[in-house]
């Protein structure tokens, strides 16, 4: 079963005729609507996962209207549901049993396309508890818990201290590890670069602020200084 991809010149509604062209064309394009059609193909059928191969054809162009109204296509909705959860679909117009379904199947089916971007941060402490100050460190740039964050910034003196939020969501894969004192390597998954980024600098800046509140030093790197050990 063959397809091809082809440029429509022109449409003579009167002659019922579409004139159409192969050669205009290039492999790109001919690869990218290719693609297109096999990834509608795909969510076309998570459609009858996620309702039922009996759906109704009301039912179905229904939902499909909606998830449309939003992304550009019903496969783009399933990849957004897949990453991101409920959260994709909060401004599609469908009831919660309807949106459960699309991402219980979307992320049972749907291959996410993943980055992974590494940076270092380097965590010193001279306190006695300075062990203990790195730990907690290392567990704010992982997004453990909470830390402490002052009016007067990552070191200010002054200002009441209050608590901030530093949990990663559940779409994103951050992990520390040591690579050699006082460097430790920072990697995060995330469905884009610009995610990802944004991330490892985040995580990177949490473990610093809570190493300088105890009067120790953090530095965040691209490049790794240390040897593996």
């Amino acid at each position: 079963d063959q397809r091809v991809v082809a440029k429509v010149l022109d449409v003579d509604q009167s002659a019922q005729q579409i004139d159409l062209s192969l050669k205009d064309v290039n492999d790109h394009q001919r690869k990218e609507k290719i693609q297109e059609w096999k990834n509608e193909q795909k969510a076309d059928n998570w459609m009858e996962l996620a309702f039922g191969d009996d759906v109704s054809d009301e039912r179905y162009a229904a939902v499909a209207t909606a998830i449309l109204a939003e992304f550009d296509s019903l496969y783009k909705g399933f990849e957004a549901a897949a990453i991101h959860g409920t959260e994709a679909l909060d401004d599609v117009d469908l009831d919660d049993e309807e949106i459960e379904a699309i991402v219980d199947t979307a992320r049972e089916n749907v291959s996410v396309p993943y980055v992974t971007v590494t940076g270092y941060v380097d965590l010193e402490c001279p306190d006695g508890d300075g062990v203990d100050v790195v730990r907690e460190a290392l567990q704010a740039a992982e997004g453990n818990g909470e830390i402490p964050v002052r009016a007067g910034g990552p070191n200010g003196s002054s200002g009441d201290e209050q608590n901030e939020s530093s949990g990663v969501p559940e779409e994103i894969e951050l992990s520390v590890t040591y690579v050699g004192a006082p460097e430790y390597r920072i990697e995060v998954q995330a469905p884009d670069y610009k995610t990802a980024e944004d991330h490892l600098e985040q995580s990177a800046e949490r473990a610093t602020r809570v190493i300088g509140d105890h009067g120790g030093t953090g530095e965040f790197h691209r490049e790794r200084r240390v040897e593996d050990e």
